[in-house]
């Protein structure tokens, strides 16, 4: 899978997971069938993906190419390199990247990541307990 060019990325998601599903980019993040957002997180304790990496935690949660690569069952293809300013990752630690799993949120809905000895969880707004005082 090269790492060049989303829409080629999009298409190739397509093709190979043959789900029914339509991918498009919007936003620099991959949305399913128009309502839905790709959102990555690591369910596994050790180091988090995107709570570690707060520097560049918007694209760790949203970034295309890495949620078509976790889709496609194809992170190892990853150049390292990819990792870098350029592309929006700054003071990068990527130790989690192979626990990297997406949950599908209806586009503008309010989360948070919680982090607790690296086990990230992905925790909605509507689902928590707040208080207004």
């Amino acid at each position: 899978m090269p790492f060049t060019g989303t829409q080629n990325i999009v298409q190739s998601l397509e093709l190979s997971l043959k789900d029914k599903h339509t991918y498009s980019i919007e936003n620099e993040r991959l949305i399913r069938n128009g309502t839905h957002v790709a959102v990555m997180y690591a369910p596994g304790y050790g180091a988090g993906w995107s709570t570690f990496n707060s520097d560049s935690k918007i694209r760790c949660l949203f970034d295309p190419l890495i949620a078509c690569a976790v889709l496609l069952n194809k992170i190892e293809e990853i150049p390292e390199d990819y990792f870098s300013e350029e592309n929006g990752y700054k003071d990068f630690y990527g130790t989690a990247l192979q626990q990297v799993t997406i949950e599908w949120l209806p586009k503008n809905t309010l989360f948070r990541v919680n982090e607790y000895d690296g086990f990230e969880s992905i925790e909605l707004l509507q689902d928590s307990n707040w208080v207004k005082a």
